[in-house]
Formats: C-alpha cells, sequence, structure tokens
C-alpha cells in the first residue's frame, strides 16, 4: 500500500466528491483529492511551527531568542543603579553609573552602609552633621568614586569596606577613591611641590589635631601660645618615656626631660645606669594613605644621640640604635643630600608602594589628551566626542574672555589653559555656575549636572615641565612658567627671563632655575624687565652669576615687569644676620625674629622681684621668656617679660645668685 505524495502547501480549497464523481483509488483519483489536500496543508502548518520552535523564523513584529539583530530603537527596564548581573543595561543605566550623583545623609556617629544603588553612581555628596568619628560602609567589590564631604563636625569620616581600613575624607574635601574588591584607596596621591600663590587658605584643625592636616597660621599660633613654644617637658614616668606606641596615638610630635637608664628608657648602650638625664622627642606620624601610623624616639645627652622607630602595628619599640657617640655620626645616616646621578632599580609598571620612582618609572606612566582650539571671545559648546575625554587642554589666542559649556550631566574632567592673549576661561554649564581657569593654569573639575566645580583644592603650576640647557642661550617664553630649567653639563649657560610686556605672564607666574653645570649661570631678561632679590637695592637689568650647585626661583610679581630672586644662588645679596654676640645680646633673623640672652645677679631675695631691660627692645610682641639658675644653691627662679623693653626674675633663694634668662620675639 503507498501514501498519497504530499507536499509542504497550504492547498487554496478542499475538493468535494460529488455523486456523479466515480469511485476509484490510486494517485490523482478524485476520491483522494481532498485526503491530498488536507495532508497538504498538515505539512504546511508543521513546516512553520517547526521553524517559529527552532528559533530560525520570526513572527512579523517579534525578535528571534537566539542571537536577536534589534533594529530600529529597541528598548528594556532600566535596573537600578548598582546591578550587578547578566541583564541587560540601557544608556540611563550606564549614564548613572558612570556619571551619576547622590546625596547621602550621614548624620550621627555611627557607621553609615551605603545601599547597592548609592554605591552604584560615580559621585557620592555627603551631608548631615556628624557627631563622631565614623565610617561611611561601601561594597566589597571594584568600583571607583568622587566622595564630596558636604558633611559638618570636626570629625573623620572613613570611607572602606567592611573589612578594610580605608581612606579618610575630612569634612569639605574631595577625594577619588577606588575599591579593588578588598579595600578602599585614594585614586591619587596629594599634590607635591605645589606653589601656592596669593593667600592661600584652609581649615583651621581644633587645637591639639594631630594629622596631616594642613596647619594654619591660627593653629600655629594658638599651638605655640598653648605649648609654649622652646619650653621643655617632663616626660618622666609618661607614656612617652615608658609606655608602648600604641600608648601615643594622637600625639603628634612632643620633646621634653626624660631618662635613658634603666629608670626610664632603658637604652642597653647604658647598661644598668641609672639618672642619665637628656631630652627625648617622640614623632608619631602617618605612614600611608590609609590611616597607618609610624613611631619615632630619639634621646640625646650632651654627646650622645639614640633613635628607635616601632612598627605600624604600635605594639612594641624596635631596639635602640646609636646614632651619634662622642659628637660623630654612627653608621646610620637619614636625609641623604644626593648629589652626581644617583640610580636605583626601576619598578614594575603601575607598582604603588614606597619604592622609589626612577626616571624610567615616571615616563612610562602617561595621560592622554583632547586639545581643543578656544581661540576668538564668547561661548565654545564642547561637541560629545570632546567633551568624553577625561583631559581637556585649551589652546588659542583669546580675543576676550571665553565661556567653555560643558553638557549638564555628571563628570569630572582634567582641564588645562595654555591660550595666549590675556584673557580668561570660564568652564560651566549651560544654565548653571562654573570656574575660572587663569591662563597656564590647570586643574580638576566635576560637574553634578548643575554647576562646575573644582574637584581638587590646589590649581596653581609648579614644574609643569622640565626644560634642558646644556650650553648657549635659552630664552625664557610663556611655556617655561611653572617649569623647572635645569642646567647642566661644562659650558656657560645663559637663560633670559620672559618678556612680561610681550608675554601674558601671571603675576605669581614663577620658574626655578637649577645650575647643575660646573659654571656659572648668566640670568637675565628680554624687553624692560627687571630683577631684585633684596629690598635693600632698586630692580634693575644687570645680568646676574648665579653660581654652580645652586638654585633661584624667579617670580614675576605683575609691578613694572619686576621678577621676584629667592633661593641660594642669590642668597649673598639677601638681607643679611644681625647680631650681637655679647653676654648680654642678641639675634636678629631676616624674618623679623629676635632672639636675646642675659644674666641678672638679683639683689632682692626671697621671690623678689629683680627688673632688668632687654639689650634691644622687640619692636611687636615676646613670644616666649625662659630663665634657669644652673648653680642655685637651693630653691627655684622664675621670671618673664613685663614689657616689649623689659623683664623680671626671682628666685627664692635668701641669698643671691646668678639667673640667666633667654627670651624670644619680633
Amino acid at each position: 500500500m503507498a501514501n498519497q505524495p504530499e507536499v509542504v502547501s497550504y492547498d487554496s480549497g478542499v475538493y468535494q466528491i460529488e455523486v456523479t464523481d466515480p469511485v476509484d483509488g490510486g494517485v490523482g483519483a478524485k476520491t483522494n483529492a481532498p485526503l491530498l489536500a488536507l495532508a497538504n496543508r498538515t505539512a504546511w502548518l508543521k513546516k512553520h511551527v517547526d521553524d517559529i520552535e527552532s528559533g530560525t523564523f520570526a513572527l512579523p513584529g517579534y525578535a528571534l531568542l537566539l542571537s536577536p539583530n534589534f533594529t530600529g530603537i529597541p528598548t528594556a527596564p532600566t535596573q537600578a543603579a548598582g546591578d550587578n548581573t547578566t541583564k541587560l543595561a540601557t544608556d540611563a543605566f550606564v549614564q548613572t553609573a558612570v556619571n551619576g550623583s547622590v546625596s547621602v545623609s550621614i548624620a550621627g556617629g555611627t557607621t553609615t552602609t551605603l545601599t547597592a544603588a548609592q554605591a552604584g553612581v560615580s559621585t557620592v555628596v555627603l551631608t548631615g552633621a556628624v557627631t563622631a568619628n565614623k565610617a561611611v560602609v561601601v561594597p566589597a567589590s571594584p568600583n571607583r568614586w568622587l566622595i564630596v564631604n558636604n558633611s559638618t563636625g570636626a570629625f573623620v569620616v572613613t570611607i572602606k569596606t567592611a573589612a578594610g581600613t580605608g581612606v579618610r575624607v575630612t569634612a569639605g574635601n574631595r577625594s577619588l577613591v577606588y575599591c579593588d574588591g578588598t579595600n578602599v584607596y585614594l585614586q591619587q596621591d596629594d599634590f607635591f611641590d605645589t606653589d601656592l600663590l596669593g593667600t592661600p587658605i584652609a581649615p583651621t584643625a581644633a587645637p591639639g589635631t594631630s594629622t596631616n592636616q594642613v596647619a594654619t597660621t591660627s593653629f600655629a599660633t594658638d599651638a605655640a601660645v598653648a605649648g609654649g613654644v622652646g619650653r621643655n617637658r617632663d616626660l618622666r614616668d609618661t607614656p612617652f618615656e615608658k609606655g608602648v606606641p600604641s600608648d601615643l596615638w594622637g600625639t603628634g610630635t612632643v620633646f621634653g626631660f626624660a631618662r635613658g637608664g634603666t629608670d626610664g628608657l632603658s637604652i642597653p648602650m647604658f647598661g644598668s645606669t641609672t639618672g642619665i638625664y637628656g631630652t627625648l622627642r617622640v614623632n608619631v606620624h602617618y605612614v600611608d594613605n590609609t590611616g597607618r601610623l609610624g613611631y619615632c624616639r630619639t634621646f640625646e645627652t650632651s654627646s650622645r644621640v639614640f633613635i628607635q622607630f616601632a612598627a605600624t602595628a604600635g605594639t612594641s619599640w624596635l631596639p635602640w640604635a646609636e646614632f651619634i657617640h662622642s659628637g660623630n655620626l654612627s653608621e646610620y645616616f637619614f636625609s641623604p643630600a644626593l648629589t652626581g646621578n644617583p640610580t636605583a632599580p626601576t619598578p614594575a609598571a603601575g607598582d604603588n608602594d614606597d619604592s622609589i620612582a626612577t626616571s624610567g618609572f615616571v615616563q612610562t606612566a602617561v595621560n592622554g589628551v583632547v586639545t581643543v582650539n578656544a581661540a576668538g571671545s564668547g561661548s565654545l559648546t564642547l561637541t560629545a566626542a570632546q567633551y568624553g575625554n577625561a583631559i581637556l587642554r585649551f589652546t588659542g589666542v583669546l580675543t576676550g574672555n571665553k565661556t567653555i559649556v560643558l553638557p549638564a550631566t555628571s563628570g569630572r574632567w582634567q582641564v588645562v589653559n595654555l591660550t595666549t592673549g590675556n584673557f580668561n576661561l570660564t568652564l560651566k554649564t549651560l544654565a548653571g555656575t562654573g570656574v575660572l581657569l587663569p591662563q597656564v593654569r590647570y586643574g580638576q573639575i566635576w560637574s553634578d549636572g548643575n554647576n562646575v566645580n573644582w574637584s581638587d583644592t590646589v590649581r596653581g603650576v609648579q614644574y609643569t615641565n622640565v626644560f634642558q640647557a646644556g650650553a648657549g642661550t635659552l630664552a625664557g617664553t610663556l611655556e617655561h612658567i611653572g617649569g623647572l630649567i635645569q642646567c647642566s653639563g661644562t659650558s656657560v649657560v645663559t637663560f633670559t627671563l620672559p618678556d612680561s610686556a610681550a608675554t601674558p605672564v601671571p603675576p605669581g607666574g614663577t620658574i626655578r632655575i637649577l645650575n647643575w653645570s660646573t659654571q656659572p649661570l648668566v640670568l637675565g631678561v628680554q624687553g624692560s624687565d627687571k630683577m631684585n632679590e633684596t629690598a635693600d637695592t632698586l630692580s634693575n637689568n644687570t645680568n646676574r652669576s648665579i653660581p654652580p650647585d645652586t638654585y633661584v626661583d624667579a617670580t614675576y610679581i605683575g609691578s613694572s615687569g619686576i621678577w621676584l630672586l629667592t633661593g641660594t644662588g642669590v642668597s649673598s645679596k639677601t638681607r643679611q644676620f644681625a647680631a650681637s654676640l655679647t653676654p648680654a645680646g642678641y639675634r636678629k633673623l631676616p624674618s623679623g625674629d629676635i632672639e636675646q640672652w642675659g644674666t641678672v645677679l638679683t639683689t632682692v631675695f626671697n621671690n623678689g622681684s629683680n627688673p632688668f631691660s632687654f639689650p634691644i627692645p622687640f619692636p611687636a610682641e615676646v613670644l616666649n621668656f625662659e630663665c634657669s639658675a644652673p648653680f642655685a644653691p637651693s630653691g627655684y627662679v622664675g621670671g618673664g617679660s613685663t614689657s616689649l623693653s623689659a623683664g623680671r626674675v626671682s628666685s627664692s633663694s635668701a641669698s643671691a645668685q646668678s639667673i640667666a634668662w633667654r627670651a624670644i620675639g619680633r
């Protein structure tokens, strides 16, 4: 028995057998026609169902499940910020992860743990009144953020993982941080060798603060008054003399009176001797950006100096080492002044520890830039291709102040202004506020989508480039501002400072000229500019001779083309010290500080006042007064200043004695 020859075809109809049709069989028989039509339709339907189930055919308006090829403008649900799965990522999800900003309240004193949504954006702004040192815990997965600490309260906020140590971001500051899945680190170190211009300011730390926070003049003055600069504290039987390093957290640098024998520091070199007195100096300092502490103690007698360190764990001191014995240096050398051509092993690229960074290591570190021609005036809106880069370098001749319009989205950029024309750049969003970027300045900015702000606190330039000069004449240009001119070799080198009339040299612009050659360097000016290194002489355009192995910082002060010269290369021309080296004498420093000394033989006994006059009056104030009676028969001595020109001493002794005094002021 054979089968009908069916085909994959949807037949247009099914034949109806008429009453007059003969009943027969075989291919083409009328009685088989309706059966064959139904079989063809069934085969056609089966073929379409198989294609759909296999993924090789898509119904109109639908996409294949296997490797779909989307066209048009396909969309998908946007996942929550911080999602880290195989779900589809939309444009909105990516923009939030890369340029998003979130405000998180960290008020109070307990730990704040960021949610996945909060940690899923690139900029985290901390707010609220902080009442104690606290931690902000981020997820232990690779990520990076700009942390903007807008909280209030004089407390430390540490950004960390649950098990890590983290980094500190104090109130009012911003830091770029990253997580490697285990711990949180700074993306960059603080700025090194930055030449601050004008009158820079910083928050004043609370009294007693002992961290790497900047110490303002207000903080230093308060500390000097409260701590008594020059006053020798009694450190006997205190944790500084007998404690372990962890007892000294937060004490900073302390010095005072202590013992070196078995009754005090127990320095092995003294054996079992007691009653060995000297000066103990203790320095507690941070050793890396994770907040680990390092400890150092020195003990000084009249002829011997000992030094001791402690591991960062702070549980015990390392052995004492003798640094100076009978006035001679021992085998330990600190802070060496390297000369010649010192070398060191070049660390592997990306190394980030205490290894010495050689010139080869530095040259390996590179950054790409995009150059934007900002010539003219008015405004310039950056294209997506331009603001999509991390470093924006602006060039061109300005004919008026120029506004650079950034997108109204969150983002961070490094910006460099190398334009000319005596005008400035303003970087802002179209509707928001922005920052002013003067010529020959660079900095890091960030936008919250509305306004543009500085990411870093310091935007001055120093050593933006190093220029080599081995012989002949090098004429200074705008490019040299903020750079280092290194002269070397055996030939005479002449360097002329940029012409301030022909070049838009910014006030405060500085060039360091380092003479490492064997010949004196000839330093001159261009145009009508002049140089000056002391207030005792008038500015002039006479060439200066800078000795070998010295340097000069030439700073343009923006007044009639005057360059101010400072440094070891012109130290012989600066104002000298003044002194009267007599038993009752004084010493004046160029800074204005004055130190005076003398001796008073008491004539009024039993705590009576013995007045005396200073060799010279202090012009402004007396900062410190000390007195002692090394050969006092008994009792104690005391004293102080009574005016800018006089003081008094007293003794509890009932007989005359000689009291030595010393005063410091300005």
